[in-house]
This record gives C-alpha cells, structure tokens and sequence, in this order.
C-alpha cells in the first residue's frame, strides 16, 4: 500500500525555516504558503506513482489510491496557494517581482548572437 507521504530526507530543515519566517513575520498568508509547501512537498509522492503507472501504461489498486490522495492534495493546495495573495493583499508576490526586475536588471539588454557567415571557396 503505497504511502502519502514522501520517503526523502531533509523535510525537518525545510520545516524550520517555514517556521523561523512565522515566528520572524507572523501572517495568515504565510502560513497559508508553509502549509501549501508542505502539501506540495507531500503530494509529490502519490503523483510520481500516478504517473509511472500510466507510463507502464497498467492501473492497480495502488493507482486508484494514488490517483484519489493527489487530488484531494492538489485541491488543498489551490485553496491555499489562493487565499495566499487575498489574505496579504498581494504582497506576497512583491519578492517575485523583485528579484524578476533584479534578474533583469543584472543580465542587461537580451542580444540575438550573430550568424555565422558562410565562406565561399575563392
């Protein structure tokens, strides 16, 4: 019987860091954004076996199981990651932007690479 949750380590530093920004910034929206990565980081268990099983193209019981678990986490997910940018007005998006303007800003003017030329034989 396949678990929900996923096997992989390192989920206990993740989790300290969700934490530290909770107790540094306390917020409805960022709670909202810990508990959806933590659903996140959870849901990506039953989806890898969705999707090797429909790979092998076979459907086991473990399928159905898998198939019912992903979407009640992707629909727990959605919840949250929607009530993220209402309960913060948006703000939660400002770091998004940010570093998109940075990333820009440090890269400079995009510029196509030129063409080689072919060389005719003289």
């Amino acid at each position: 019987m396949p678990s929900p949750c996923p096997t992989s380590t390192g989920a206990g530093a993740r989790a300290q860091n969700r934490l530290l920004g909770l107790l540094v910034a306390p917020s409805w929206a960022g709670a909202a954004l810990a508990v959806a990565a933590v659903v996140a980081f959870v849901a990506r268990t039953p989806l890898k076996l969705m999707l090797v099983d429909r790979r092998r193209h076979r459907w086991l019981p473990r399928t159905g199981l898998a198939v019912r678990i992903a979407a009640m986490e992707m629909a727990v997910l959605a919840l949250l990651a929607a009530v993220a940018p209402v309960g913060s007005g948006l703000a939660c998006l400002v770091p998004v932007v940010h570093l998109e303007h940075e990333l820009a800003r440090a890269s400079g003017p995009v510029e196509a690479p030129a063409m080689p030329t072919a060389r005719r034989p003289a």
